[in-house]
């Protein structure tokens, strides 16, 4: 038996209720809890040059160009209405993992991963009238991005590596639009598309240890990369309205 579009309205609007209830209206707080798809730019990026320090500080061009990947995370989210159209939104992300490609090992970027943290602040506007149960809406805010460092250690016969990889946190805005719908007095879906602008600096120190030679000094070295991640994030929520 097919199942045609009319009847999944049919069973969508026994289930949420064929009467107009108010949606989101002046002192309503709003928690939710999503799925964010952090997508970043496709482009190739430069990696940073490597300073040796123990070879009297000499520069390693480097030609490795890095590619980010995808990533995904949980997110906790509380809005609360000022008015029927105006509110404010606090939102918290679990970690999100980006994949890196494209570093070799000699540029010394360890560059494999890159862990952040967001915690967001936005202004958001709702159109329509606090009587409608779908309600597009755009906003505007700034994030605290946070990253993990990396640790990485290599060994072999003849030497040990060890690297260790920081990333300078971040304030960046973020530029929101979507919508929300109301199925019932007290659940709220939303799904929005937000633009953070965000770039960092990659900083990696280098360790090269000879087992054989513990008298002899460890071999230093450094590398410097500015990556724009610049992430586009799609997030689907579901909320409970108090």
């Amino acid at each position: 038996m097919k199942l045609k579009f009319r009847d999944i309205f049919v069973v969508v609007a026994v289930l949420t209720g064929t009467t107009t209830a108010q949606a989101q209206s002046a002192g309503d707080l709003i928690l939710s809890v999503g799925w964010n798809h952090f997508r970043t730019p496709n482009g190739n990026q430069q990696v940073g040059d490597t300073i040796y320090y123990n070879d009297k500080n000499r520069v390693y061009p480097n030609d490795d160009k890095l590619t980010l990947g995808d990533a995904d995370a949980f997110s906790l989210t509380g809005t609360y209405f000022f008015t029927d159209h105006i509110a404010g939104e606090l939102a918290l992300s679990a970690p999100a993992r980006l994949d890196v490609s494209g570093v070799d090992i000699h540029s010394l970027a360890n560059l494999s991963t890159i862990r952040q943290r967001n915690t967001s602040l936005l202004l958001k506007y709702y159109f329509s009238n606090a009587q409608e149960k779908l309600r597009p809406y755009v906003g505007v805010g700034i994030s605290r991005v946070l990253f993990d460092d990396e640790y990485l250690t290599e060994r072999s016969a003849n030497m040990i590596m060890y690297y260790h990889t920081s990333f300078e946190n971040k304030w960046a805005p973020i530029l929101n639009g979507g919508f929300s719908y109301q199925f019932n007095k007290h659940w709220v879906g939303s799904l929005s598309i937000s633009y953070m602008l965000l770039k960092t600096t990659a900083t990696t120190n280098s360790d090269m240890i000879l087992p054989n030679s513990p008298e002899t000094d460890p071999y230093l070295a450094r590398n410097k990369t500015q990556i724009k991640l610049n992430p586009v994030i799609t997030q689907l929520s579901i909320g409970y309205r108090f």
